[in-house]
């Protein structure tokens, strides 16, 4: 209930399209999108259909878009995939035709995560992002931003939470009496590190890889809790 109401609330932010997609503990990618709102996706048929599924995910995710470059139609939408990465975005670059011949600056981002290790991708982009992509390669989930957006975990006893504007799961945690872990349980992603963490291994929470050390086949060695929320 509270990952629905986040997608009908960021409506706010994002008000042209909406997609989802799971992950589950095998590593199968389940996921669906549509050129409307996100109370509107959140009524459809196909999302009920896939919130039914949504016990078979350990991870998931959603986006709500805001057209900045290419036509609001279904496939603009987020999430998008490429090879063995699926990806949402926050932002705009500028130089998106330079990384591949797409509509949306964002499946542009997507095609150079799947073709180039992530530390020559991120390095690659010229303007604003706040991303989170799952790499089917290795089982992993990962964040990454710049300073030109904000992107946030919040950790639960049970699980943890991404959130480009960390006041909207805040005030509907509220409604349903939910609470953060502790009172250092809201962590920015930093924007010199990538946040990753393992499918198999999400008890043991998201890591920080400064840029220069990260590589697909790396297991994170540095908990961002050890690192004092640094960004």
């Amino acid at each position: 209930s509270l990952f629905t109401y986040m997608l009908r609330m960021d409506s706010i932010r994002g008000p042209d399209s909406t997609g989802v997609f799971g992950v589950s503990e095998y590593g199968k990618v389940d996921y669906i999108k549509g050129n409307t709102d996100g109370y509107v996706f959140t009524r459809s048929k196909v999302y009920l259909e896939w919130q039914r599924r949504i016990k078979d995910y350990k991870i998931v995710i959603g986006h709500n878009r805001k057209a900045t470059s290419g036509a609001v139609t279904p496939a603009n939408a987020h999430p998008f995939h490429e090879k063995h990465i699926i990806l949402v975005h926050n932002g705009s670059i500028d130089n998106a035709k330079g990384l591949a011949d797409t509509e949306v600056d964002s499946h542009a981002i997507t095609h150079a995560l799947a073709d180039h290790d992530a530390v020559t991708a991120l390095g690659k982009l010229d303007g604003a992002y706040a991303l989170v992509w799952y790499d089917q390669s290795d089982k992993t989930i990962n964040l990454a931003r710049n300073s030109q957006r904000p992107l946030s975990l919040l950790s639960y006893p049970s699980m943890w939470l991404i959130a480009s504007e960390v006041g909207l799961p805040l005030w509907l945690q509220a409604r349903e009496n939910r609470r953060v872990e502790k009172e250092d349980g809201i962590i920015q992603v930093p924007t010199d590190k990538i946040l990753c963490a393992k499918l198999d291994n999400l008890d043991k929470g998201f890591f920080e890889i400064p840029y220069e050390e990260y590589k697909r086949w790396s297991y994170p060695v540095v908990s961002p809790q050890a690192s004092h929320h640094s960004s």
